[in-house]
């Protein structure tokens, strides 16, 4: 009873820093985001807030997805370590990474796009998508395959060396991969900002830039001859939600600031 007493002032404790450093992060998070928005949009810091949420939640899933993938290399270890290794569970690690594979095959291909993206080079992807794809795909099911099985190379004999070598190339590559887009997610400024909310007025565009005191905040929107959309931020307003029609749009470069 007193050791179940001790864990749960543990976890309470636990929680209770977790709290606290969360709120210390959420707020060096938000003046940086104020500070970045006023010097992009040209608008007292104020006026914006950032949110966490979203990266934070990419986070806790890349923290889900190691666990998903580690679960099969320590249980395969405990199997061997105990005798318990069979063709059965062999089949099963192997099944398992089979269906893991092709959802982290699908998920490398978009943190390839991400990065490439955050370099403005995935002019590459696009022109050589059934490549590109079929490439990570196979180092993905190399390196997944070889976190599991590593030790089952030493049949190879002969070849031992090289695949060994050839399968920590693809770990590392599914890795940087991993890091890559982490870093790509973690580190997006304002100026990254593709999606805006539309608003309509009187068949006048505004986009929504924040939202203040249970108003938006949004500046007229105009579209060069260039298809470069510009905001007019010089004259920002701020507006009731009733009193305009909304809409998503996805900007494909970084918008011009007036």
């Amino acid at each position: 009873m007193e050791k179940i007493k001790k864990n749960i002032e543990f976890i309470v404790g636990l929680v209770g820093l977790l709290g606290i450093f969360y709120s210390i992060i959420m707020f060096i998070y938000n003046k940086t985001y104020q500070q970045d928005c006023e010097e992009f949009y040209k608008i007292p810091a104020k006026y914006f807030e950032g949110d966490l949420n979203e990266k934070i939640l990419y986070i806790v899933f890349i923290i889900g997805l190691m666990a998903i993938l580690i679960y099969p290399i320590i249980a395969r270890n405990q199997d061997k370590k105990e005798n318990r290794e069979t063709k059965f569970t062999l089949i099963f690690y192997f099944g398992y990474m089979l269906i893991i594979g092709a959802c982290i095959s699908v998920l490398n291909v978009c943190f390839l796009d991400a990065i490439l993206k955050n370099i403005s080079i995935n002019i590459f992807v696009n022109e050589n998508g059934i490549i590109t794809r079929v490439f990570v795909y196979f180092i993905t099911y190399v390196g997944l395959m070889g976190l599991v099985f590593l030790d089952k190379i030493n049949i190879l004999k002969k070849s031992k060396k090289i695949v060994s070598l050839f399968v920590i190339i693809c770990i590392s590559l599914d890795a940087l991969l991993l890091i890559g887009s982490t870093g790509c997610v973690l580190s997006k400024s304002i100026k990254d900002k593709s999606n805006y909310e539309i608003m309509y007025v009187n068949n006048k565009k505004y986009v929504v830039l924040s939202e203040y005191d249970d108003k938006i905040l949004a500046v007229p929107l105009r579209i060069g001859k260039d298809g470069q959309y510009i905001f007019s931020t010089s004259k920002y307003e701020f507006w009731d939600r009733l009193q305009g029609k909304f809409k998503f749009e996805k900007l494909d470069k970084r918008p011009k600031i007036e």
